[in-house]
């Protein structure tokens, strides 16, 4: 089976953490924290690993009324570890998504919480993809919180990195951010100070950063996908990893 990422070789720590956090991967089960009528209040990771018996998904706690996991099973599923973001401009709901074993090697899935709870984790894609789908990555837009994806994938040993951007229930078609022939892994995903869609990623030859910009449409939904109208800019080329 293909390497799933870099992030599989930590040894996460050995006691039991509660942290708070926005826009971070983490070593942790992810659960959401909830008031009396069900409104989000924060992320809470709860991490509990040793190399014998490593856990990321189910840590065993005590259970309270207002704390909501979003993936008990996750163990049991060989998921990787996720990575959320919270939209500031709708009540700081998160969204999260990680790599899930799909018979023969991972795809991404995603949730969201909605309602008082998690909704019901979904593929990234509705097509299993051809390689390694990894390492996934998160940013809200500082215009109006729409989530903003990318990742890496291993596709016969060569990494290409995509970004996907959410539309109103689901996530746009891939585009792909790095070159074809370019091996390409660990990308990050922020905003310049004009709100352009910034990528930074490694390849053998340094560090690659694209801008991505709209040509069209002003308005998505889940029927106006803006991924025929993105275009890739250069924006540098450093060290390598």
């Amino acid at each position: 089976m293909k390497s799933r990422s870099k992030m599989a070789t930590l040894t996460a720590a050995t006691c039991l953490l509660t942290v708070a956090l926005t826009a971070s991967p983490v070593l942790a089960e992810v659960s959401a924290e909830r008031d009396n009528q069900g409104n989000f209040i924060r992320m809470v990771y709860h991490t509990n690993a040793s190399d014998k018996n490593p856990r990321i998904w189910s840590v065993r706690r005590s259970e309270r009324v207002n704390m909501v996991a979003l993936n008990p099973d996750g163990d049991a599923l060989m998921d990787s570890w996720p990575f959320h973001v919270e939209n500031s401009h709708d009540g700081n709901r998160p969204y999260v998504v990680w790599s899930r074993f799909n018979g023969n090697d991972y795809d991404l899935v995603w949730s969201r919480w909605v309602d008082g709870g998690w909704a019901e984790v979904q593929w990234v894609e509705g097509v299993m993809q051809t390689g390694v789908e990894q390492d996934a990555n998160l940013a809200s837009h500082p215009d109006n919180g729409r989530p903003h994806l990318v990742w890496w994938s291993d596709e016969g040993g060569i990494g290409r990195v995509y970004l996907s951007i959410f539309l109103q229930s689901r996530w746009m078609a891939r585009f792909l951010v790095s070159d074809m022939e370019t091996d390409s892994r660990y990308p990050v995903v922020d905003f310049r100070e004009d709100n352009r869609i910034r990528v930074t990623y490694d390849t053998v030859d340094g560090p690659v950063t694209r801008i991505i910009v709209f040509n069209s449409p002003q308005t998505i939904t889940d029927d106006i996908d803006p991924m025929t109208h993105l275009k890739r800019e250069l924006q540098n080329s450093e060290n390598g990893f």
